[in-house]
């Protein structure tokens, strides 16, 4: 089963913006520094948009989401013994 993680620039959401940009990072069969790898450039370009007083915050909180999303598809893969 192939699993993705789906980044969203929650500011962008949170402040009604018509195009929040969101993106899917597949993370099956990745070793968890490539999976990370690929979330940093994804979130950098979901948050590319976002205004430069909330940049910073753009990208801490949507690193964030994606990290606990990725915490989540490991309970669950550890859970049911498939990834």
């Amino acid at each position: 089963m192939i699993r993705t993680i789906i980044l969203s620039a929650a500011l962008l959401a949170a402040a009604g913006a018509a195009n929040a940009a969101t993106m899917k990072v597949s993370v099956s069969g990745k070793t968890e520094a490539t999976v990370r790898a690929e979330i940093s450039k994804a979130v950098e370009a979901v948050c590319r948009d976002t205004p430069v007083a909330e940049y910073s915050a753009c990208v801490r909180e949507t690193y964030q989401d994606a990290m606990a999303q990725v915490s989540r598809i490991k309970a669950t893969r550890t859970a049911s013994l498939t990834f």
